[in-house]
């Protein structure tokens, strides 16, 4: 049991917001950027206002959501932040966790429009997918059905039908994060249920870096409480707490739910409140402020 002190100490927190960089003039913008990072050049094409904000925010944090509607330009904002970080040199090799294989090929041609990195796919077999781990490139792309043969082992939960479940296995799953300084998650929204393999092996894999980005246009449909699993990739509990408690005791209230079971109903009257403390490691785009595109 949460008490009311802490529940209300935790939505007393003094926390950022990066909201007012959007309302700067984009010449003041490309000055910070160029402040902190003199050599900065963009290949192909030069980044568009929001795009520019974006990069900014993310040079000043390390772990950090970028919730930018279709079409605003997430990849090529993430890719010049991991060639930011790549000078202070915070990375050697980028993990990037995607969709699905079709996923996979555009990030290759992203990659390649974006910056000079070698970038490889991992797919095929167990065996294959390590194999190309030793090959000298910068980013690999994996998708998040993929990671289970990398991190997990089948574990018998039945001697009788011999029923076998896939579990995190130490061994393995340190045999393959340990390549890793640096972690994207693409669509991260495919991460926001804390109680499936998805979020179990995508959490073993933030906790061990360096740098820490997730993406999406779409972090939550009806319920707000997908947000806490997306944000714990990114911010290790920076903006909603390390565990569920605390934030649930502060958004939601407790009502009957199916069969006499209590449920979790996200209180209305925190919104403001709510919309608030995500800004403090996260930017949120929707397609009309992207007034340049």
């Amino acid at each position: 049991m949460i008490s009311r002190k802490a529940t209300q100490d935790f939505l007393n927190r003094k926390l950022d917001s990066w909201d007012w960089l959007k309302s700067v003039d984009k010449k003041d913008i490309i000055k910070e950027i160029f402040d902190l990072w003199p050599n900065a050049s963009f290949k192909t094409y030069e980044p568009m206002g929001h795009q520019y904000v974006s990069i900014l925010v993310g040079m000043l944090n390390k772990g950090f959501c970028f919730f930018l509607d279709m079409g605003g330009g997430k990849t090529g904002i993430v890719l010049n932040l991991l060639r930011y970080h790549r000078t202070k040199k915070l990375w050697k090799k980028t993990l990037v966790v995607v969709p699905n294989e079709v996923s996979i090929q555009s990030w290759m041609k992203e990659i390649e429009l974006f910056t000079d990195y070698k970038a490889v796919g991992l797919i095929g077999s167990k065996e294959k997918r390590f194999e190309l781990l030793k090959e000298e490139v910068d980013l690999y792309i994996i998708n998040y059905g993929g990671l289970q043969p990398m991190m997990t082992s089948f574990v018998k939960t039945s001697h009788r039908t011999n029923k076998k479940v896939r579990k995190l296995d130490t061994n393995l799953s340190e045999e393959f994060v340990s390549n890793f300084q640096a972690v994207v998650f693409d669509e991260i929204h495919y991460c926001k249920n804390r109680n499936t393999l998805n979020f179990t092996l995508c959490n073993e894999l933030s906790k061990k870096m360096n740098i820490r980005y997730g993406l999406t246009g779409t972090p939550f449909g009806r319920d707000p409480m997908d947000l806490w699993a997306q944000f714990y990739l990114c911010d290790r509990g920076e903006t909603l707490g390390s565990s569920t408690g605390p934030f649930s005791e502060a958004y939601f209230n407790k009502v009957p739910g199916f069969q006499g079971r209590i449920k979790l109903e996200f209180d209305q009257r925190k919104k403001f409140k709510f919309r608030q403390v995500l800004k403090h490691r996260s930017l949120r785009y929707v397609d009309k402020e992207c007034n340049d595109l």
